[in-house]
């Protein structure tokens, strides 16, 4: 048999489980969310590979749409920005993700709070100044006859 849902309740988001020694949610229940509140835009971190940027962004779009660039994550996809249209579909996400272990493999389970957009915005700047590559200085390779290194100190010239 199966039961009706009310119309406050809250639906999670199903998570397949690959083995069977790996439970993907914690006993507790999930920590309440920290200000601000009143913003679609989460942040969630925790994230451990092996995953796509596709299957984080099918399970991100289960519960609520993402706006257009909505979405940001670092490089080493450990942690992400998304914005939904409404708070609604970004607090039914931070339920049904929190405190969940996802991939199933991970020994971690994701955090998700909700933030605003220009910690978002703050977080991209600060990547994109940081992989800007630093100018190293250079000197020149001093090579004897057989191109055997012998130097590379400005001194000689």
């Amino acid at each position: 048999m199966f039961s009706k849902e009310s119309p406050g309740t809250v639906r999670k988001v199903s998570i397949k489980k690959d083995r069977k020694d790996v439970s993907p949610r914690r006993a507790h229940r999930p920590t309440p969310p920290r200000p601000p509140h009143s913003h679609p835009v989460l942040y969630i971190y925790n994230l451990t590979r092996p995953f796509t940027l596709g299957q984080l962004r099918e399970l991100l779009s289960r519960t609520g749409k993402i706006v257009p660039d909505g979405f940001w994550i670092n490089a080493i996809k450990s942690k992400c920005y998304v914005e939904y249209e409404n708070e609604e579909q970004a607090e039914e996400t931070r339920h049904a993700l929190h405190e969940v272990r996802w991939p199933v493999t991970n020994d971690k389970v994701l955090k998700v709070e909700f933030t605003t957009k220009d910690a978002m915005l703050s977080a991209q700047i600060k990547a994109e100044t940081q992989e800007m590559p630093t100018q190293r200085k250079t000197e020149p390779l001093v090579m004897d006859r057989n191109s055997q290194r012998v130097s590379c100190n400005s001194e000689l010239f």
